[in-house]
């Protein structure tokens, strides 16, 4: 955005939008925590204990690595991708 900005001359308005970018970032990821810590809260006060059942720690034990191999997935399809339309 900001080299955009540069090269149109408009410098001011790329400044802003990265800003603008970064205040949006910031109050949605404090949102997310609260809710998050909310809904913590309400899980630990609850009846059954379902955070310490087999099925949730394996679930648990995966979901990183699933996401991780998510990402490095569509990475390298990016790049192939990208890599592809360079020659």
């Amino acid at each position: 955005v900001l080299l955009v900005a540069i090269s149109t001359d408009r410098v001011v308005l790329g400044g802003l939008l990265i800003a603008m970018f970064g205040i949006g970032m910031a109050v949605v990821l404090g949102g997310l925590g609260l809710v998050i810590a909310r809904v913590g809260s309400a899980a630990s006060r609850s009846e059954r204990d379902w955070m310490s059942s087999p099925w949730a720690r394996r679930v648990g034990q995966w979901v990183p690595v699933a996401a991780g191999a998510v990402v490095l997935v569509s990475g390298l399809a990016f790049a192939v991708t990208a890599a592809s339309r360079l020659s």
